[in-house]
């Protein structure tokens, strides 16, 4: 706490035109002495169900995922409560679900342009490391 204090309070003697601003998503856990340093609070309500669609589509982006716009919908109404930030990281955590599920797959078909895992009875199926020894490893996908 001692160091956050006179960090602050070196950052601020005898310079001008220096904004500080900092950011919390529970105000109420920081010690009063810190609260009394800044002059101003502005409150950022959590996003609403039309802002939740927008940030979901936008960290989706251009990823393979086939999520269709009810689905878009649902996420976003399955989310009240959650920041922009949480939603991030929900979604990135779930892209990286399709890298761990890809990690223990052993067969794979072709789907489209892309490699996707199947069982090991499918017509087709070939193992991960014979789409190595095709070179296309970068076109393996999990959905």
């Amino acid at each position: 706490m001692e160091i956050f204090f006179n960090t602050f309070q070196g950052v601020c003697d005898g310079v001008k035109n220096v904004l500080i601003l900092a950011a919390t998503n529970t105000p109420s856990d920081l010690d009063q002495a810190i609260r009394r340093r800044f002059d101003k609070r502005l409150y950022v309500r959590l996003p609403d169900k039309k802002a939740r669609k927008h940030i979901f589509k936008v960290r989706i982006g251009n990823t393979p995922a086939r999520i269709n716009v009810d689905e878009f919908d649902d996420l976003a109404e399955a989310t009240d409560g959650f920041s922009g930030s949480d939603i991030s990281y929900f979604v990135k955590d779930a892209l990286y679900e399709v890298v761990r599920a890809t990690l223990t797959t052993e067969f794979f078909r072709r789907s489209d342009k892309m490699w996707v895992p199947c069982q090991d009875n499918e017509e087709g199926r070939v193992s991960l490391e014979d789409i190595g020894n095709r070179g296309e490893n970068s076109k393996v996908w999990t959905s």
